[in-house]
């Protein structure tokens, strides 16, 4: 649970913006987590691996990844922290729009049909670009094992990542951040 407080800690910190957002899925926030300020820390990118890491460990995991950009970093970090710890999972990324030139695949990576894959983001609110992911992913023949986001804003996306089938977990959610205490400290 140690790592679980840091992590809290260092989205409070480092992540959690406040002002006035416009969301992906169209909606509007005071607040803001800016998942790539964790992501693309080397030290936030190697506590994230080892929390997710220890997660997956007992899964028989293939390859990590999901839609670019906010998977991207997590899944090159689990992916490096494994091979630390003796099994290789293979990163991947899920492309939003196929390009026109080159292989045109949805899906980029050394990931196979058949891979069993775990997807991961870092901020899901209402579950749509996880969503997107799975449907590439499906189609593309590998079967999900497990959906793994940083922070759960608790907008649906829970329900609506698991009405796919998928079994989903969040490392922290909405609550857990304490938004409004975090608010009045930086006032």
């Amino acid at each position: 649970m140690e790592n679980i407080e840091k992590l809290k800690k260092f989205v409070q910190d480092k992540c959690l913006k406040f002002g006035e957002f416009q969301l992906s899925n169209a909606g509007k926030s005071d607040f803001y987590i800016d998942g790539k300020q964790l992501t693309f820390d080397t030290e936030g990118a190697y506590l994230l691996a080892e929390i997710i890491h220890d997660r997956i460990k007992d899964l028989d995991v293939d390859a990590i990844g999901g839609i670019v950009l906010g998977s991207i970093p997590i899944a090159v970090s689990v992916s490096i922290f494994s091979l630390s710890k003796g099994k290789s999972i293979s990163p991947f990324a899920v492309r939003k729009d196929i390009k026109s030139h080159g292989t045109q695949s949805a899906i980029e990576g050394s990931v196979k049909p058949g891979d069993k894959v775990v997807i991961v983001e870092d901020v899901v609110s209402t579950g749509g670009s996880v969503i997107e992911s799975i449907k590439k992913v499906q189609e593309f023949g590998g079967k999900i094992l497990l959906v793994i986001s940083i922070v759960d804003r608790q907008k649906g996306g829970k329900e609506a990542i698991e009405s796919t089938g998928c079994k989903y977990e969040s490392l922290l959610t909405i609550d857990d951040l304490e938004i409004e205490i975090v608010r009045k400290d930086r006032q």
